[in-house]
Formats: C-alpha cells, sequence, structure tokens
C-alpha cells in the first residue's frame, strides 16, 4: 500500500513537471503565433498601405508587431529541446521562427513608410513561417 501511494505521489508529480516544462511553453508559442495571426488581419490595411492610416493606429501596429516579434523569440527560447519539437512537427522550425521574428520586425518598421509590395511579401514569409497559410 505504501508503495503504490509512493508510485502515484511520483507519477503526478512526474506528470506535473512534464506539463511545466514542456506542455505549457508549447501552448504559449501557439498563443503567441495566434495572437501574430489577429495582428496581422488587424493591421492588414496598414500593412498593405504604410502611411495610409492616421498616426494612432501606425503606432499601434508598429507598437503590436514589434511585440508579436519578441514574444516569439522569447516563446521559442522557453521551449525546451526546441529542435525535437520542430523535428517532429509540433512546432516550425527554428530558422522558420527567425524569419518570422525577422519579417515583423520588418514589418514594423515599414507601416508608415515603406514599399507596399515588399510589406505584401514580408506577411507572405510571417505567414508560411509559422504555418499560418490559408
Amino acid at each position: 500500500m505504501l508503495i503504490e501511494s509512493f508510485l502515484v505521489v511520483a507519477g503526478g508529480l512526474i506528470l506535473y513537471g512534464c506539463k511545466k516544462i514542456v506542455i505549457d511553453p508549447i501552448q504559449e508559442f501557439r498563443s503567441v503565433r495566434k495572437n501574430i495571426s489577429k495582428d496581422l488581419v488587424k493591421y492588414g490595411n496598414v500593412i498593405s498601405n504604410p502611411g495610409s492610416a492616421d498616426q494612432g493606429r501606425i503606432d499601434d501596429a508598429e507598437s503590436d508587431l514589434r511585440d508579436d516579434a519578441s514574444d516569439l523569440k522569447s516563446a521559442v527560447d522557453d521551449i525546451p529541446k526546441y529542435d525535437s519539437f520542430a523535428d517532429i512537427g509540433i512546432v516550425p522550425s527554428r530558422e522558420d521562427a527567425k524569419t518570422a521574428k525577422r519579417n515583423l520586425i520588418g514589418l514594423s518598421n515599414s507601416v508608415e513608410e515603406g514599399d507596399p509590395m515588399t510589406n505584401h511579401e514580408m506577411r507572405e514569409d510571417v505567414e508560411s513561417s509559422l504555418g499560418l497559410d490559408d
């Protein structure tokens, strides 16, 4: 009886540790990915027509897209053995995540003054890198 109780408690602790160390960071990554998708739609007109929105909306887009890039980097860095999870398709490759981060920063820098075609290409790169394609 004592051994069974010990095994149940030990098993529970192991499962709890796995949840905190692996599952929670992957869920956070998926939450960040969802937020990036939302912001790409939310600011689609600002991205496609640089400088055409009012300054407040441009400032919001710049800030949110930059935040998305930093959230993405921290979510990737928080997943232990990230490359192993990427190899089995749970998360995109580290290179794809870097591409998405780089392009989110590029979009943040170019929503006020940028080339619409370049912005479109950066947006598509973010979407394909994170598997957000339709």
